[in-house]
């Protein structure tokens, strides 16, 4: 059972949707609940380690199993069509807004962040109606996928949701210091997606959880 005050109990709704919908190995999910300020969810333990755990000591015959389970998993995720997400992800900014007109407010913007948000609306623009959105796990990182008797389940839905379909490749290129082996695997069971990694690179560079530099969050659109 998890109990911890960041606990989000949309990770329940994800987890039940995935057991629905799809043949992904899940954790079953007995009830999740908020109690006094502090949210829980008691859900099945799955027994096994992480993928990672002693990988350059796995035979490529198993390595590569594995991988292509993982694979199955992430393809494995219902999809379908829903517009203007991209504008979501940039906080709602959009290049008709004042927001970026330097003489309006010079302190607003620099000249480089400028520059670098118009780059990323006209890639996002480019590609708008290219990509399927798909329920997807949002961190799969060789820690949040588990490995028993040489099959694979994925834990730690918290960060899924749906997203473009590059965005599973896009969130796990962002590996963590302890998972820079992982980087070169994921190649291997997500369809790599270079130009989109190039708009997250730079998006992830100038917005945070709150918005452009934790001030702009969607004070701009209309």
């Amino acid at each position: 059972m998890n109990q911890h005050h960041i606990i989000n109990l949309i990770e329940a709704i994800a987890l039940r949707y995935a057991a629905k919908h799809t043949t992904i190995p899940v954790p079953k999910v007995h009830c999740a609940f908020e109690h006094e300020h502090v949210k829980y969810i008691v859900k099945e333990r799955i027994d096994g380690e992480e993928i990672g755990k002693g990988w350059s000591e796995r035979p490529e015959t198993e390595r590569a199993s594995l991988l292509q389970q993982l694979k199955d998993i992430l393809t494995n995720f219902a999809t379908f069509r829903i517009h203007g997400l991209s504008t979501f992800l940039r906080f709602g900014i959009r290049k008709e807004d004042g927001f970026f007109e330097a003489t309006r407010d010079k302190s607003c913007l620099t000249d480089e962040e400028r520059s670098e948000l118009r780059k990323i609306i006209d890639m996002q623009d480019q590609l708008q109606g290219t990509h399927k959105i798909c329920f997807t796990h949002g961190d799969a990182s060789s820690s949040n996928v588990l490995v028993k008797k040489r099959q694979d389940a994925m834990i730690d839905f918290e960060l899924s949701g749906f997203y473009p379909e590059y965005w599973e490749y896009t969130c796990a290129m962002h590996v963590n210091s302890q998972d820079g082996f992982w980087k070169a695997e994921i190649g291997k069971f997500l369809d790599p997606c270079p130009a989109e990694l190039e708009i997250e690179e730079t998006r992830r560079k100038h917005f945070g959880p709150r918005g452009l530099r934790g001030r702009y969050a969607w004070s701009h659109s209309k």
